[in-house]
């Protein structure tokens, strides 16, 4: 094999790899934004907290403020990541979901879409159980602080 068609192959391997990859961590999320809204709009009106509501694995969740840059968010959540968008409105439900240095979940959306609101700003960490009251009505709102 000439050096030529070697790194060719080496090329296309590795291509195929991170399309592979790629579309793993596409499926995964579309899974867990699926079981987030199904758990969400399922709670009863009360308190919860998120290690009770979110239905896959995380370590933390971020949430930021309207029209926060990429870059302020990687240096946030301590990592870039091409699952990354920012907010692109007022009203925008923005939600990170972290684990081991990768994001397992990115939520950027209008409530009304999401069928969900959890009102927060910051992050909350898994095991902290932040207490959150859900209001129920034409979107499940879940703000920060018990009843």
């Amino acid at each position: 094999m000439t050096k030529k068609n070697m790194v060719s192959a080496v090329l296309f391997l590795a291509l195929s790899l991170a399309g592979v990859w790629l579309a793993f961590s596409r499926v995964e999320s579309f899974r867990n934004a699926r079981r987030l809204k199904a758990s969400l709009t399922a709670l009863p009106q009360g308190t919860t907290t998120l290690e009770e509501a979110v239905p896959f694995d995380w370590e933390a969740v971020y949430s930021f403020e309207p029209y926060t840059s990429r870059e302020e968010i990687a240096r946030t959540i301590g990592f870039d990541s091409p699952e990354i968008a920012e907010t692109i409105g007022e009203g925008v439900t923005q939600l990170i979901f972290v684990r081991e240095d990768r994001v397992v979940l990115c939520v950027c959306a209008y409530p009304e879409n999401l069928g969900y609101d959890v009102d927060f700003t910051g992050c909350v960490r898994y095991g902290e159980h932040t207490p959150f009251t859900v209001r129920q009505g034409s979107v499940v709102r879940l703000c920060r602080g018990a009843v």
